[in-house]
């Protein structure tokens, strides 16, 4: 299959996200992942989905592919950090959000993040 495809089931999966049918967008992500498993786009739009559904080992998983894919992925790192946070990973979630400070020293958001954790570790 093809780039274009996976960004189209990408974008429905979106969409679906949106207007909250989360189980056809879970199905519309995975499908975009079929059609291109290097489309690190579509892993964190399905580890969206699943922090919705509180699924957060997934969306772990997720995260991990697409910074695995595209480490340069706009707030990748915050999102996997989020996950780990819920699960109580404290240490992994700091590192994250380190990550995500460091390629974004301005941004009061991610300083919050760490500070949050970081508090907690």
């Amino acid at each position: 299959m093809s780039r274009q495809q996976a960004e189209q089931y990408c974008q429905r999966g979106r969409d679906q996200a949106d207007m909250n049918q989360l189980d056809p967008a879970l199905t519309s992500l995975g499908m975009a992942i079929q059609a291109d498993p290097e489309y690190a786009e579509a892993y964190a739009a399905r580890g969206r989905v699943f922090v919705r559904r509180q699924m957060y080992a997934q969306a772990v998983d997720d995260f991990t592919r697409a910074i695995e894919l595209d480490p340069d992925l706009p707030g990748i790192h915050a999102l996997r950090g989020d996950a780990l946070r819920e699960l109580g990973h404290m240490q992994a979630a700091a590192a994250d959000y380190s990550e995500a400070l460091r390629r974004h020293p301005d941004s009061e958001y991610y300083r919050s993040l760490l500070d949050q954790v970081s508090d907690n570790t």
